[in-house]
């Protein structure tokens, strides 16, 4: 996903994260925006793998990312049932 791709409203969030969270790279704020996007539209949490697919990132840099946030405090990690190396991600409210 590129950044020219990104709403008003994404961009919003995105600057938001990055000034609350100073020292988080530029995917980590990326995910914790889609995340709080989602949480927005009602849904508890995010598939792994629909974010890797949605940003044109590997799937292992998503689930090294969520590891770094949830090291930080910031989103829980869950595994998926099944076969698959999915994750559900969510944020942790505050």
């Amino acid at each position: 996903m590129a950044l020219d791709q990104l709403t008003p409203a994404q961009l919003s969030r995105l600057e938001g994260w990055l000034q609350r969270q100073p020292g988080i790279d530029g995917l980590a704020a990326l995910l914790l925006e889609r995340l709080e996007a989602n949480e927005a539209a009602g849904r508890a949490h995010l598939d792994s793998g629909r974010l890797s697919r949605e940003l044109g990132v590997a799937h292992a840099l998503v689930r090294r990312t969520a590891s770094e946030l949830e090291a930080r405090g910031l989103v829980t990690i869950t595994s998926r049932s099944g076969a698959g190396p999915g994750l559900w991600l969510a944020l942790i409210p505050g």
